[in-house]
């Protein structure tokens, strides 16, 4: 029977006695429609629960009230319709939109798949029911699920009131309109209706992905507003009524000049592509030849609204009154939903990153050459190696690599989207990976001359000693009026340490010999001054005073470090005085003659017969004393030179004298970040490389150091420190990086997972989920870099511990919503999540018991379980597992005869929900529906239709589970005859009904029902005796020999092994 025929035969009759026949209750489920014929293909491909509750259940209930309700407003559209239901049927027909569930998917396998359950229901119900889900597309184009369950409601309310009004007036209302006022529609349908529309929304724009990016990139960049009206309700039917009849027109070839965005957004929401004409400074011409749309169906956007300057893109704002519970309306406004896959917010990081060096767009391309040449370096390979970026310990920069890498092959290739990513993160995510990204060091300050100059350097000590004197340099210091103090490192339980003093500034050596012009020969030269003391002495002790030795309890060699410097071309010598500090002031008393304050600025060379320079010699050194008493009575000093920190520390710092006349020197004291962040190379093409003469193992240390918190005093790697201090990445930009570290990790698993991009505007350092313990990378990062163990690197990169699998679903959800910060102390029995087109898995639920899992192993199904929003699945406390049989015949208990089967094909696991939920409070607003929930679920076991058990698979500790597999080779050797009892175990009834010997539960191959097994074991207390055998070779004698049985002594007859081994 028609839909017609049915109408007119229940509903005959006139307008008179409308009221009376609005009080008949009419199921709407009773009626149903044959389906268009371009829509046949969506039933087809649906899943038989999708299918029935689209033609039968909620979901068709829903769209029929709809559709009848909002019927007589519906415009008629027959191409609109035709063109639809061709392109909807074209998209679930691409490989990889719609899998099919299977055995893989254990529980989740009738919900794979995508979900076309409202669409089908629409189409079931009625051309105007599929009026009513174009309108639903567009509301979850344009809003959030909270803010569209809102609109739905507002909608509905108004039209009932409309249809009241109609008949005050003595309108023509259609009878089934009127019906459908009668009809209650509840909020918990609407949201259902418009989840179902949202994951059908996701698979279509992965399908149709180059043709919304196409889209999406015009969109962005124009602004359009949408018309108004006089209340919501009217904003939203004008809105989606204008879109349906420009469709229309399109679609009979007539073109259109739009001038609002209601055309546009259902052009993105409908996944309809006419060719479009955008006039702006100049006119740009968008062929997406869609052989859906006639040639003639071409839209010219010439129309800017001059009220949203600031604003580019789509702008729909509407006043929600059914948001919130308590409250007045609440003015929204479209909000961006466009999403990208993980390797494209890796770009987007990149922009922020350029942004906060201050890196022109035009730079962009050198600038990720260089970050690639600095990876490079730092693994001793050559560009053209760098396909895999295996991890060396630094995540955090290996992120910005594989960024510059696509960026830099992008470019390559001619491709501009990865710059345009980079763009926008330059733009939009601002704040994305830290507060204040104006303080960042450009280029994490490896383009800065000192810096580099000091990296060159092969050993720590001397990474710092020359930094400092670049430092000195810059500074204009005169050589007689700095000098460097360096520390070294003081050994476990000795008393003594060593310490080193370095001119800061070359000194001209003048010798007697001249050149050629008669002028005399000068050569710069630097020295050193070496000395061992008691620590004691030297805190608040004159030299004079100090217990001095000169062997290898301080922990150096003083003359293997003399032959170093000697190597290096440094005057060194070993001095029995040297300074100390006074309240921050180092004073040394009878220094070098270099510093004597009353020795002029010429080199002392003249007046010896050898002729070379006496400047570094020690002064006044005396007679050697006995003991302290006669070094005090021998020794009385002649000058004294004091000397104040100027930058550095007091462990490895420069000093300078108090009397130095250089001017400025108080100014660069107050504010030392100055100096050195003011020079930077600027990039070129020459320039995008990393300096060949850095050292890789000092490279190593600096950026080990980068991106450490400023602790108390560290004594390894004092130079490295002292370089990277001024160039300390921000703390919160340094967790942001390994926060997307972390989920790179995870979404490395999740293929064809996308983001919200709303996630970018938003520091991403502050999310609950990030694990905040460090440790050391549990190797070195490359052994080239093993060379001695003066120059091998100091420090170990720190890396993030691994992440729970709560905090794994806590990421999920933040990167999926964009805007959610879960608590993963809410998320602790979280075994699934769903979110629109995607089931997100704990890897445990899908894996068999004898794998090793980890911790953060999540798995991305196609599919939805059609609940609203972001659902947590959580299993039921204390699952119910079925009574024993009381018939004896169905347990036999068979001696095992050694033979690996599965005899429980039979055998599989079904997902389904209690009516218990419990939203999560996200945002504070107190709103009537809620952005995630934790929904209470069941994974029952069923074998041939019959239940067994239901399953909290999250209650077993896997970790600890006993695993039984060959750890050598047998040869076979062994007697026929077994020498212990074993029972077969092949039906659910003789594992609940255990044997009193071992008994071996035959599922070889079926890992669910090795899981379920090991499940139900461990929910009835026997843990202890469960083992689960390898898939491998096993060998029940060999094992016996081999087992562990510490935990108890067996009788002869007794079988070593766990009382139920799972096989």
């Amino acid at each position: 029977m028609s839909f017609g025929r049915i109408t007119n035969s229940i509903l005959s009759g006139t307008n008179e006695n409308s009221v009376s026949l609005a009080n008949l209750n009419l199921d709407f489920a009773i009626i149903k429609v044959e389906a268009p014929v371009e829509f046949a293909g969506i039933g087809s491909a649906l899943s038989t629960r999708r299918r029935d509750d689209a033609e039968e259940g909620t979901s068709h209930k829903t769209a029929r009230k709809l559709g009848a309700l909002f019927e007589q407003i519906i415009p008629s559209t027959p191409k609109l319709i035709t063109a639809y239901g061709l392109r909807v049927t074209e998209i679930i027909k691409r490989p990889g939109v719609n899998p099919e569930g299977s055995q893989k998917h254990g529980p989740f396998r009738t919900f794979v798949g995508a979900d076309g359950t409202a669409m089908w229901a629409a189409a079931t119900s009625g051309i105007s029911a599929l009026g009513i889900y174009l309108l639903a597309s567009l509301l979850a184009r344009a809003w959030d699920a909270k803010e569209a369950c809102s609109i739905w409601v507002e909608l509905v309310k108004g039209r009932q009131e409309d249809i009241q009004d109609s008949i005050k007036r003595n309108c023509l209302v259609s009878d089934l309109s009127l019906l459908a006022a009668r009809q209650e529609i509840s909020r918990h349908d609407l949201a259902i209706w418009d989840a179902s529309t949202r994951a059908w929304l996701r698979s279509a724009d992965q399908a149709m992905s180059w043709e919304q990016k196409q889209l999406m990139l015009i969109l962005e960049n124009i602004n359009i507003p949408f018309n108004g009206g006089a209340n919501t309700y009217g904003k939203v039917v004008g809105a989606w009524q204008q879109a349906m009849i420009g469709m229309e027109n399109l679609l009979c070839g007539r073109p259109q000049s739009i001038s609002n965005g209601s055309v546009l957004l259902a052009l993105s929401a409908w996944h309809l592509y006419p060719d479009l004409i955008v006039l702006s400074n100049e006119t740009t011409n968008i062929k997406f030849k869609d052989p859906l749309v006639p040639p003639n169906g071409i839209v010219t956007i010439g129309l800017h609204s001059t009220k949203l300057i600031d604003r580019k893109g789509i702008q729909w704002s509407l006043t929600l009154s059914h948001l919130r519970y308590y409250g007045g309306p609440v003015e929204a406004t479209t909000a961006d939903f466009s999403r990208v896959s993980f390797k494209q917010l890796q770009l987007i990081a990149l922009g922020s990153i350029f942004g906060s060096w201050r890196v022109g767009s035009q730079d962009f391309l050198l600038a990720a050459q260089w970050i690639h040449a600095l990876w490079c370096t730092l693994t001793g390979t050559h560009a053209q190696e760098q396909n895999n970026f295996s991890s060396i310990g630094f995540d955090w920069l290996c992120i910005l690599v594989q960024a510059a890498r696509q960026l830099i092959v992008s470019e390559e290739k001619g491709n501009p989207e990865s710059l345009q990513l980079v763009k926008f993160g330059k733009r939009r995510a601002k704040t994305f990976l830290c507060h204040s990204p104006d303080m960042t060091r450009p280029f994490f300050g490896l383009r800065n001359p000192y810096v580099v100059a000091g990296l060159e350097e092969k050993t720590d000590i001397e990474c710092g000693v020359r930094y400092l004197r670049e430092i000195a340099e810059s500074a204009r210091l005169k050589a007689e009026d700095a000098i460097i103090c360096y520390t070294h490192k003081q050994p476990d339980g000795s008393p003594f340490r060593c310490f080193e003093y370095a001119t800061a500034i070359p000194h001209r050596m003048t010798s007697r010999k001249r050149n050629v012009d008669g002028n005399p020969i000068t050569d710069m030269a630097h020295a050193r001054w070496l000395i061992a003391m008691h620590v004691g002495f030297r805190q608040s002790a004159p030299a004079h005073d100090s217990k001095v030795v000169n062997d290898c309890e301080a922990g150096v060699d003083l003359q293997s470090r003399m032959n170093e410097l000697s190597a290096r071309g440094e005057t060194c010598a070993i001095i029995n005085t040297g300074p100390y500090n006074a309240d921050g002031v180092l004073v040394w008393e009878d220094p070098p003659t270099f510093f004597n304050s009353a020795r002029t600025t010429k080199c002392l060379s003249g007046g010896n017969k050898s002729g070379f320079c006496r400047c570094f010699d020690e002064n006044n050194p005396g007679p050697t004393p006995r003991d302290d008493k006669d070094r005090l009575s021998l020794r009385v000093p002649t000058d004294t030179t004091c000397f104040r920190l100027l930058f550095g520390s007091r462990e490895l710092g420069l000093y300078y004298s108090t009397e130095s006349r250089v001017p400025g020197l108080s100014k660069f004291s107050a504010d030392q970040g100055m100096l050195l962040t003011q020079k930077v190379t600027k990039l070129t093409g020459e320039a995008c490389s990393i300096d060949p003469t850095i050292s890789r193992n000092r490279l190593h240390d600096y950026l080990c150091c980068i991106v450490e918190g400023r602790k108390e005093k560290e004594m390894e790697a004092q130079g490295v420190r002292l370089i990277a201090s001024s160039y300390r990445l921000q703390e919160p930009m340094v967790w942001s990086l390994n926060a997307l570290s972390i989920a790179s990790s995870i979404y490395n698993g999740l293929r064809g997972a996308t983001i919200s991009l709303i996630l970018v505007t938003e520091p991403l350092e502050s999310a609950h989920w990030l694990p905040r313990g460090l440790s050391d990378f549990h190797c070195h990062p490359n052994p080239c870099l093993e060379l001695n163990d003066v120059e091998s690197p100091v420090l170990r990169p720190k890396v993030l511990e691994v992440p729970s699998r709560p905090q794994t679903f806590a990421c999920i959800a933040m990167f999926e919503s964009g805007t959610l910060n879960l608590d993963p102390d809410d998320l602790q029995d979280t075994l699934a999540m769903c979110s629109d087109n995607s089931i997100y898995v704990a890897g445990v639920v899908l894996s068999d018991p004898f794998q090793t899992v980890a911790s953060n192993d999540v798995r991305r199904i196609i599919g939805n379980i059609g609940h609203p929003g972001i659902c947590m699945l959580i299993a039921a406390k204390e699952p119910k597992i079925r009574p024993l049989s009381e018939n004896y015949n169905v347990v036999t208990h068979a001696p095992y005869d050694w033979k690996r089967e599965n005899n429980f094909r039979g055998t599989s696991l079904h997902l389904s929900f209690t009516d218990w939920t419990l939203p999560l409070e996200t945002d504070g607003m107190r709103t009537i529906d809620r952005d995630v929930q934790l929904v209470e679920s069941i994974i029952s076991v069923m074998d041939r239709g019959q239940w067994v058990a239901d399953l909290d698979i999250l209650s077993v500790d896997f970790a600890s589970l006993n695993r039984l597999e060959l750890t050598g080779l047998c040869h076979g050797s062994h007697s026929d005859i077994p020498a212990h009892e074993y029972t077969s175990l092949d039906s659910w009834e003789e594992l609940l009904d255990g044997p009193e010997s071992v008994g071996i539960f035959r599922a070889h191959g079926n890992w669910a029902a090795r899981l379920a097994a090991v499940t139900i074991m461990v929910g009835k207390g026997l843990a202890h005796c469960v083992a689960v055998c390898s898939p491998g070779k096993i060998c029940l004698k060999c094992l016996e020999m081999g087992y562990n049985f510490a935990h108890f002594a067996p009788s002869e007859y007794e079988s070593p092994l766990p009382s139920f081994c799972i096989d």
